[in-house]
């Protein structure tokens, strides 16, 4: 495989992606980049990233939050650290659970909603969100 380069997408919990690719596109906190092969050396922070990686026979989206990319052009691999990280086929499911799944435990701890709002964050992602006591 010419022009590729190893990406590795992990969390603390499990490996999602290890793989040969060609590029990888991504937002940093100072914006978007894209990497291929032989790039100079780069560390990047990510808040909130959908992540394109293409190769020849494949092109691949996840959604990261919380982490950090790294390439290492001496080895031409790239490493994202994350807190999460998950392929964005299951991104609305996952979200969704996790909102009802905070939602039901705060109305099983006796928690009075009231307090609280939906919010719409970037691309149909929610949130709640406590309001604040004036």
């Amino acid at each position: 495989m010419k022009n590729t380069f190893r990406l590795v997408i992990k969390t603390p919990l499990q490996e999602v992606f290890d793989k040969q690719v060609e590029s990888v596109s991504f937002r940093a906190l100072d914006g978007n980049a894209q990497i291929f092969a032989k790039h100079t050396d780069l560390t990047a922070a990510i808040a909130y990233s959908h992540i394109n990686v293409q190769a020849n026979d494949f092109n691949d989206y996840f959604v990261v939050t919380n982490g950090t990319l790294s390439f290492d052009n001496k080895t031409n691999s790239c490493h994202i650290m994350a807190l999460r990280a998950v392929d964005s086929k299951h991104e609305d499911k996952l979200s969704a659970k996790h909102l009802i799944e905070k939602i039901e435990a705060k109305l099983h701890d006796g928690n009075d909603l009231s307090r609280f709002k939906l919010v719409q964050l970037e691309n149909m992602k929610f949130a709640l969100q406590e309001e604040a006591n004036d």
